[in-house]
């Protein structure tokens, strides 16, 4: 298939063949670089710094099959955060039904999020190394398994091990599709294309909990998990057809043919029907080799890595005291059921999707701005070299009033639940934590992507592990804190820990571009001793 067809690699014989040669050279010389046919040894370092030439194209797949895909990953998105947002208007109803206490049904969020943080690191190596499409498969049928478990299951017990498995399945797509956006977005586009792809997650804490509460209310709890399973098949069915495998050690800018089956689409199997495709003869076969979970920690011994990943995690965890409090606290102050608390939810998601989309616009047009300002060129089709581009500053310079303006916005949260104020000032609050925190982590995801676009997977779930560690210790907090603390104080020393976690985006756009600058020093050497022995 040619043109602007879905599934298809190529832009016509010749031109495919001329991409192809060009591919083929820069993944020798990938392996040169590497040791002899790309090692499973070769260092990680050196890859992940490793940038596309100014002159190649880079992404060979058209636009209708860029926006297929980014389309795709924008609805793979959302199982995750869906799956436990949804959840959130059922916890009364579920702790009645189980007949134990708050405490112990919120110990099933604390567990769904530690294996929200551990799964992504299996994922992330393997769609890094074998391909998104075997990780994202693997990933959503094992989801699939686990929503059946989880609306036929009739004992806490159970309900608590099949969420560690539902989380084990949905949690790998965040990093995932943001390794899909890296293939196929250069850094002048990346910021759209990733706040596109995002917003499914960013949409989820709006329509879950309303979903949730519709279902809970009207068809009954198990009624979450028939839906999600629902959704999950409407997924599952056009990925595996339609959607072309994008990593770029597999298909390079998109122009070389998969070789694996399992990185091919359904109708590819079909089209070739058991046939061997001779377009990439002469390219030697990449094993799949076996995922290697830990890079996800190792990547963390980067300082920019560690201290932009900590404070995301903070400001997650800060923003998730305020959802995972909001069912218990509302239930007290306001009197709602399961409904009205799922409606509550509206503002802040509703504001998290609004600025995902508007912070991707910001930062394309922050990106031209520190381009132009630093003599830089800007080309939407090729990427520049990154080694002196500050991009450090092209993402951080754009959030940091968003950021002060959502801890602002937490600790005001705090204090008017506590003065019980009407509803409108919580609500229009949580609107502002949306927007304000959504785009101040959702641009320091994209400068880690920047950093190590060739694992864009791997330093995602990173974030991901961090974010979710402290998420669950939130979760885990949050209640006895308000007990001992009230609300107006807990949230006035949530919101004060944040304020003085700022300069850590101050050292960041500092020091970030002399931690990157010593990573490239290393791989020059690293190379030099190679070409010397």
């Amino acid at each position: 298939m040619k043109g602007d067809g879905i599934i298809g690699h190529g832009q016509g014989d010749s031109e495919r063949e001329s991409i192809h040669k060009e591919s083929k050279e820069q993944s020798e010389g990938s392996e040169e670089a590497n040791g002899d046919n790309g090692s499973k040894e070769q260092d990680l370092e050196g890859q992940l710094t490793r940038q596309s030439t100014q002159t190649e194209i880079y992404s060979a797949f058209s636009f209708r099959q860029r926006f297929f895909i980014t389309a795709m990953a924008c609805i793979a998105c959302l199982f995750s955060p869906l799956s436990i947002n949804i959840y959130f208007p059922a916890l009364n109803t579920l702790a009645d039904h189980y007949s134990v206490s708050s405490g112990l049904i919120n110990l099933t969020i604390t567990m769904y999020s530690i294996m929200q943080a551990i799964a992504p690191a299996f994922f992330a190596d393997l769609g890094d190394e074998a391909g998104r499409r075997p990780a994202f498969l693997l990933s959503m049928i094992i989801y699939f398994a686990a929503n059946i478990g989880l609306a036929l299951q009739d004992s806490y017990a159970a309900l608590m091990v099949l969420r560690l498995i539902q989380s084990a399945g949905s949690s790998g797509t965040v990093s995932l599709s943001k390794g899909n956006i890296a293939d196929i977005a250069p850094p002048s586009k990346r910021g759209s294309y990733m706040a596109f792809s995002v917003a499914g997650a960013m949409l989820a804490p709006a329509l879950a909990p309303v979903l949730g509460g519709i279902l809970a209310q009207f068809l009954g709890w198990r009624s979450i998990f028939w839906f999600l399973l629902i959704l999950s098949a409407l997924f599952l069915v056009p990925y595996f057809l339609f959607v072309p495998e994008t990593n770029r050690k597999v298909v390079g800018n998109g122009s070389i043919p998969p070789q694996r089956w399992y990185n091919k689409s359904g109708l590819e199997l079909v089209r070739l029907g058991g046939r061997k495709d001779g377009s990439n003869d002469g390219v030697p076969k990449k094993s799949m080799g076996y995922p290697r979970p830990w890079k996800t920690v190792t990547i963390l011994r980067h300082k920019d890595v560690f201290i932009i990943n900590f404070y995301v995690a903070y400001m997650y965890a800060a923003f998730y005291t305020a959802m995972a409090a909001l069912p218990q606290v509302f239930n007290d102050i306001y009197g709602f059921n399961d409904l009205q608390i799922g409606l509550c939810y509206l503002p802040l998601g509703g504001g998290a999707a609004i600025a995902a989309i508007f912070n991707g616009k910001m930062l394309d047009w922050n990106y031209r701005r520190i381009a132009r300002k630093h003599g830089f060129p800007v080309d939407s089709k090729r990427q520049h070299d990154m080694r002196k581009f500050p991009i450090e500053e092209a993402r951080i310079s754009a959030n940091s009033f968003f950021i002060l303006l959502g801890n602002a916005a937490l600790l005001c949260y705090g204090w008017a639940l506590d003065q019980r104020s009407p509803l409108p000032g919580p609500l229009v609050l949580l609107f502002f934590m949306g927007v304000a925190m959504i785009i101040g982590m959702n641009s320091l995801g994209v400068l880690l992507v920047d950093l190590f676009p060739h694992n864009a997977s791997t330093v995602s779930s990173a974030t991901n592990l961090c974010r979710c560690v402290f998420g669950a210790v939130a979760t885990a907090v949050i209640d006895p804190m308000i007990k001992a603390m009230g609300l107006g104080w807990c949230y006035t020393l949530i919101s004060l820990v944040a304020f003085a976690m700022t300069p850590c985006l101050w050292i960041e756009e500092k020091y970030g571009p002399i931690w990157r600058e010593e990573r490239y020093k290393r791989l020059d050497e690293k190379k030099r001793r190679k070409e010397g022995s």
